[in-house]
C-alpha cells in the first residue's frame, strides 16, 4: 500500500490520482505488474425521485380529512351529548388552509391566501358558536373583527404594490393598521357591552404609532439619516 506524497493519505493500489488532493500516484517502490481492479464501481446510477409536493398535500389532507370524519363518528355513535367534533373539524380545516397552499404551490395570489384564512376563521368561530349555543357576541365580535383585519391586510398588500415599494412606507401603512385595528376593536367591544363610543387604551396603542410614525416620515424626508438608517438596518 503505497501513500500521497504531498498529503500522506494511504493509497489504494488502483487510484491514480490522490482522491483528496488530485497529485498522482508515484511510487516506485510499488509499481504494479498488472493494471488493478478500482474498487469503486464504474456505474453512475441516479438517486431516487425526490418526494413531490403534491404527494405530501394528499397525504396531509387524508390525515385531516381521517381525523375529522373519526372524531364525526365518535360524536355521533359514543359521545353524542354535544357537538364536540366541531371543533376538531374548524381546527383540521384551519391547519388545511393555512398550510396547503405552501405544500402544493407556494406562488398563491396573497390576496387569496388572506380571503381564504380570513374566511376559514369566521367559519371555525361560527362553530363554536353553533357548539356555545349562543350567537349574539359571533355577530358581534367573531364575525367583523376577521373581516376588519382582512379588509386592512389587504389594502396594506394593495398600497405596497400599487403606490410605495419602501420598508419605510410598509412601516407606516402596518403602523395605521394596527391603529384602525385596535381602535376598531374596543369599539366593537363597547357596542357589545352597550357602553357609549369612545376610546380609551386603544388611544395608547394610536400614540405610539403616531410617534413611531413621525420618525418614520422624518427618516424618509431626511436623506442622510435614511441613507444611516439603510446601513445600519440593512434594507
Amino acid at each position: 500500500m503505497s501513500y500521497c506524497v504531498h498529503c500522506g493519505v494511504e493509497l489504494d493500489a488502483s487510484l491514480k490520482r490522490c482522491p483528496l488532493c488530485n497529485t498522482p500516484v508515484l511510487d516506485p517502490h510499488n509499481i504494479p505488474t498488472e493494471e488493478a481492479v478500482s474498487p469503486y464501481p464504474s456505474r453512475k446510477g441516479k438517486v431516487d425521485e425526490p418526494v413531490r409536493r403534491k404527494d405530501i398535500a394528499i397525504i396531509y389532507t387524508i390525515f385531516l380529512i381521517t381525523v375529522s370524519v373519526t372524531c364525526g363518528l365518535l360524536n355521533l355513535f359514543v359521545f353524542s351529548k354535544a357537538p364536540w367534533s366541531l371543533i376538531v373539524l374548524g381546527i383540521c380545516l384551519l391547519l388545511w388552509v393555512f398550510s396547503i397552499p405552501f405544500i402544493i404551490y407556494h406562488k398563491i395570489s396573497p390576496y387569496l391566501a388572506i380571503i381564504l384564512d380570513g374566511g376559514v376563521v369566521i367559519l371555525f368561530l361560527y362553530m363554536l358558536a353553533i357548539l356555545i349555543g349562543r350567537f349574539d357576541w359571533f355577530y358581534s365580535l367573531a364575525l367583523p373583527i376577521p373581516l376588519l383585519f382582512t379588509f386592512l391586510w389587504v389594502c396594506t398588500m394593495l398600497l405596497h404594490q400599487k403606490v410605495s415599494h419602501s420598508f419605510s412606507a410598509l412601516g407606516l401603512y402596518i403602523l395605521s393598521d394596527i391603529s384602525i385595528f385596535c381602535i376598531g376593536i374596543e369599539l366593537l367591544c363597547r357596542h357589545y357591552a352597550e357602553k357609549p363610543y369612545r376610546i380609551t387604551w386603544s388611544a395608547v396603542v394610536l400614540t405610539v404609532c403616531a410617534i413611531l410614525s413621525i420618525l418614520i416620515i422624518s427618516l424618509f424626508f431626511i436623506p442622510r439619516l435614511r441613507e444611516a438608517a439603510r446601513r445600519r438596518l440593512h434594507f
